[in-house]
């Protein structure tokens, strides 16, 4: 979808572009940060994620170390280019 959005209104300044969620799509935005999404970090420079409160007990681990791994993307993406 944010594909098509980008081919069809091609002068959208990426630098000024801002991507966030809240609940499953702040997961779903952590899962794509993660894993270094090429076109969620070609096309954003900002993002925002907010979660409400995660209650899972089989699988609250694992979503404790994809929000580390989403945060050090951040990171990465936002820090000065070299």
């Amino acid at each position: 979808m944010l594909e098509k959005l980008a081919a069809e209104v091609p002068d959208i300044d990426s630098e000024r572009s801002v991507i966030g969620g809240h609940s499953n799509d702040a997961h779903t935005l952590s899962v794509l940060l993660a894993g270094r999404d090429e076109f969620i970090n070609k096309h954003f420079h900002a993002f925002w994620l907010h979660e409400s409160g995660f209650q899972g007990a089989t699988c609250g681990s694992r979503h404790r170390i994809l929000e580390r791994e989403a945060a050090q993307a951040v990171a990465e993406v936002l820090s000065p280019r070299r």
